[in-house]
């Protein structure tokens, strides 16, 4: 009591002369005919007795009940076989009805075999059969190709569908959603706050060379100098500031908005798996579910709240540091623009690449999740077959090494960043060192110093934010496909708009009226009216 194809694969896998079992000895008890003549030894049995005992051949030649039963099915059953015909054959057919040619030899085999093998096929049926599959096809190509538009949404009708999985860079659809999950409110104010530190961290250099430059300014007009402590008391001031709002942002970036987003998607991925038809789980492997609610999961709640913080922090160090250049050395503000174009460029390309290769590592994770789960529920029959426990220790090797391949491409994409980032970061370096040098007598040396020791520190910081936002990216995978289930079609609504007698059901019986029904989209009918 299986499908078709459940039934080929455990002949062709367990049962049948190529099976695990074939060593064994099998007993078979079976309505179906299309695997006896593979058998060693058939016993018939008619009204309750054995009627007949032999190998397929013997009951074949000693025309009996066995003979009849055959003969009976192939009567029955060819006209049904006709009009499923290989469907390249009759493929092949209706193309050159509707004039596409194949001029190739191999077409011409083609036809032949396929003209060939209908006509062995009619020839057993009988004459009524023949006149309706003679037409069968000559009555296609006269219908208009009408069904070419309409969309099937699962022709395939597989058994397993496919993990599906997104090319190129994540889209800024699933930026939206995390920052909605986060809100708006909370993510324009880690943005504030990042911004207002980092001022403040500024404004502590700004405020030791306000120090040296004032004290100078007064010892050379002649002035009696401050106090050491006024000037320590607005530095003073300036660090408690920024260690406020270090702490604050740090807070808000990692506990507001990462509990906040990672709880609303963890709830609505929840929400809609528990809601979601009975097809869905029928083709979809549990392994894959397990994926998104321990991996993917995992990584919202652990990477992406750090990776955000991480991304805010470098790109407001970075903007300050090329404040400061630009401010000492406002020619450096024309080396800005091809320096963020390569940048740009670098980055782009890169993230292309990383983000394919973190979704190829986050997919490969799925089987390993299945197989794994499969082990374990078969533990005791694996150990008591022979060849069973090497078997599935190499099958889980194999999907461990394909898991361990894609994430070591992925570090050497890294290290492909990594070389390209650093020698830019140079670049810079001798960018604002040689403009210092050329407009020595024209700058403030303390300016010049201090655009000097952010630069030497802007490599690390752009290097920095590069990996970071591949990294956003990389994780926003994991939001990607939390996203993907969590738009899926449920099932209908728990409560509907249709009111309800109050004494219904007043009878106690049920009335089907022209009901068809199939398992899910994409299959046959299985009920018809």
């Amino acid at each position: 009591a299986v499908d078709a194809h459940v039934d080929q694969h455990l002949w062709q896998h367990l049962i049948g002369p190529t099976g695990l079992l074939k060593d064994k000895t099998r007993i078979l008890v079976t309505h179906g005919i299309h695997h006896l003549e593979h058998v060693d030894q058939i016993v018939v049995l008619k009204d309750g007795s054995i009627n007949e005992v032999g190998d397929y051949q013997h009951l074949m030649d000693s025309h009996g009940a066995f003979y009849q039963l055959i003969k009976d099915f192939s009567a029955t059953h060819k006209r049904k076989n006709n009009k499923h015909t290989s469907s390249s054959t009759r493929q092949h057919l209706r193309d050159l009805l509707h004039g596409k040619k194949d001029t190739t030899k191999d077409g011409i085999e083609r036809v032949a075999s396929s003209v060939s093998n209908i006509d062995m096929d009619n020839s057993l049926s009988d004459s009524e059969g023949d006149s309706s599959e003679r037409n069968t096809i000559v009555e296609e190509a006269a219908i208009k190709k009408t069904d070419d538009a309409t969309v099937n949404k699962d022709d395939s009708g597989e058994l397993i569908e496919d993990e599906k999985m997104e090319e190129g860079k994540v889209g800024w659809q699933i930026v939206l959603s995390y920052a909605r999950a986060a809100s708006y409110r909370n993510a324009l104010l880690c943005i504030v706050l990042f911004a207002l530190a980092q001022a403040c961290h500024i404004g502590t250099n700004f405020w030791l060379r306000y120090w040296i430059s004032d004290s100078e300014a007064r010892e050379r007009d002649g002035q009696e100098p401050r106090p050491a402590s006024h000037y320590l008391i607005g530095y003073a001031w300036l660090v408690v500031l920024y260690m406020c709002l270090d702490v604050v942002v740090h807070y808000t970036a990692q506990v507001i908005c990462g509990i906040r987003a990672s709880r609303i998607i963890y709830d609505q991925l929840l929400t809609r798996v528990l809601r979601l038809p009975m097809s869905f789980f029928d083709v979809t492997p549990m392994g894959r579910i397990l994926n998104r609610f321990s991996s993917d999961i995992s990584a919202i709640d652990s990477q992406l709240p750090w990776e955000w913080k991480d991304l805010f922090k470098f790109a407001s160090i970075i903007v300050g540091t090329l404040f400061v250049i630009a401010y000492s050395t406002p020619i450096f503000l024309f080396a800005i623009p091809p320096l963020v174009l390569v940048y740009y460029w670098i980055q782009d390309y890169f993230i292309k690449s990383s983000s394919s290769l973190k979704r190829l590592y986050s997919v490969s994770k799925s089987p390993l999740y299945q197989h794994f789960s499969e082990t374990l529920t078969g533990v005791s029959t694996i150990r008591v077959t022979k060849g069973l426990r090497e078997q599935f220790v190499h099958e889980n090797d194999e999907r461990v090494d394909m898991i361990v391949n894609r994430f070591t491409v992925y570090n050497y994409d890294s290290q492909w960043l990594t070389i390209r980032l650093e020698s830019l970061g140079a670049i810079i370096i001798f960018i604002a060192s040689t403009l210092a040098v050329f407009y020595a007598g024209d700058l403030d040396p303390s300016l010049v110093g201090l655009a000097l020791s952010y630069a030497l520190n802007i490599m690390v910081s752009i290097n920095c934010l590069v990996i970071t936002a591949s990294e956003v990216q990389n994780v926003l995978v994991s939001v990607e496909r939390m996203e993907e289930y969590s738009q899926k079609p449920t099932e209908a609504p728990i409560e509907t708009g249709v009111r309800l007698p109050e004494n219904w059901p007043s009878e106690g019986r049920v009335v089907f009226k022209n009901y068809s029904t199939r398992y899910r989209e994409g299959l046959d009918l299985v009920i018809k009216n």
